[in-house]
């Protein structure tokens, strides 16, 4: 009888003890798991929060443009209402140039200058800007500007774009001039890949200036397509 006691309270101990071990292993498991889903929530909202946008930087450009800078320094006087003109119409992005004039007489010659031009905000970022100006014998200046722009996307897109700001498409060969509201031709053509290359043509003619370098009261600009 004594046996039998002994026998049953070795029995009840062991149900006791399994199910504390019981318990422990449930209490383990729910903390790990609320571990868990306290580092997912945790990972979720860093991974949620929004990144800061870069900050925009300013484009500081030459004052007075290079282009009308080297005028300047060579005494063609008589072509910097155009050059100051031209260049601010053209060159108002991140630039660089590279300019040539006649040596022996830079008054009496044409002055060209063509500029590198850089747009970090567009794909490609790169174009060329041609700027030409020539003196005439009246005193005033005739101005040439040629632009160059490679496109990301193909010829059709662009001149759809252009036709929707008003542009007029005129064919030739198998591509497309573009005239827009002011006159300036503009160039499609197909590039590789789907791509397209605008070119910009725009004539400026008879810009007279006085002696002191600035534009004179009747002079009037005279865009020509």
């Amino acid at each position: 009888m004594a046996l039998l006691q002994i026998k049953w309270k070795r029995f009840l101990f062991l149900i006791v003890i399994g199910m504390l071990v019981g318990s422990l292993l449930t209490i383990s498991t729910f903390a790990q798991d609320k571990s868990i889903e306290r580092s997912a929530k945790k990972e979720k909202v860093i991974m949620s929060k929004p990144v800061p946008a870069a900050p925009v930087v300013p484009i500081t450009l030459p004052e007075p443009p290079l282009p009308v800078q080297q005028i300047q320094q060579i005494g063609l006087t008589q072509c910097a209402a155009m050059v100051d003109r031209i260049s601010r119409g053209s060159l108002n992005n991140q630039y660089d140039v590279q300019s040539g004039w006649n040596r022996t007489a830079p008054t009496q010659h044409l002055f060209q200058s063509v500029a590198i031009t850089r747009r970090p905000d567009v794909i490609p970022a790169n174009g060329l800007t041609a700027i030409v100006a020539s003196p005439t014998p009246d005193g005033a200046c005739d101005g040439l500007t040629v632009q160059i722009f490679p496109l990301a996307s193909d010829c059709a897109t662009a001149q759809a774009y252009m036709q929707s700001t008003g542009a007029t498409a005129i064919p030739i060969l198998d591509t497309q001039i573009m005239v827009d509201h002011t006159g300036k031709r503009i160039f499609l053509l197909p590039g590789i890949n789907k791509t397209c290359i605008a070119v910009s043509v725009d004539t400026t003619f008879g810009l007279a200036i006085n002696s002191l370098g600035t534009a004179a009261p009747a002079a009037q600009i005279q865009p020509h397509g």
